[in-house]
């Protein structure tokens, strides 16, 4: 399934549904069955300029728009992972209530969801939030994304695996400063 799913507040013009058709994905071939499949029925002679012209000016629905998407989509390349140790004496139940508060802020302030999880060994956040990428077409702007967060305990306080960008750092930054630390220590 794409991350492009959710509807958008506007629709395709024929300036975002050329972007689209200009992609390298979509070769003279695949343009010329496009046509076909709309009733268009056009020369193999015709330049891909000419094709995208042409099919951009014909009405999208939105299912047709998916389509399109699906037919350019490229899977996400696997993130690298990082470690962080946090030193805590924190319970299990304050780890919790650090993790609520996190994501009631940052649900509001950042729109991310957020599911907390205990799994064997921890904690699991799974967070979901969407980025705005300006310099692409504004079909592809938008782009839904989701991470997880591993949080497992240890003599010395936690240890969180992440993935290596700025807004798991970030989070991962608020709840280090929200774990209590241990006496003596700030």
């Amino acid at each position: 399934m794409p991350r492009f799913v959710h509807p958008s507040k506007y629709y395709a013009d024929d300036k975002d549904i050329a972007d689209l058709l200009d992609s390298h994905k979509f070769g003279k071939d695949k343009l010329l069955r496009l046509g076909l499949e709309r009733g268009l029925l056009l020369s193999t002679e015709l330049s891909k300029e000419t094709l995208v012209n042409l099919l951009s000016h014909l009405p999208f629905s939105w299912p047709q728009l998916q389509q399109l998407l699906e037919e350019i989509e490229t899977p996400d390349a696997e993130e690298k992972v990082t470690t962080c140790r946090v030193e805590s004496k924190a319970t299990p139940d304050e780890l919790s209530k650090v993790l609520t508060d996190i994501r009631e802020i940052r649900g509001m302030t950042d729109n991310e969801s957020y599911i907390i999880r205990s799994v064997a060994n921890g904690t699991l956040l799974r967070i979901t939030y969407s980025e705005v990428n300006h310099k692409s077409t504004r079909v592809l702007q938008r782009i839904h994304k989701e991470m997880e967060i591993l949080i497992e305990s240890n003599e010395e306080g936690f240890e969180l695996r992440f993935p290596e960008n700025k807004r798991a750092h970030k989070i991962v930054e608020k709840i280090s400063n929200l774990l209590p630390v241990p006496e003596g220590e700030e």
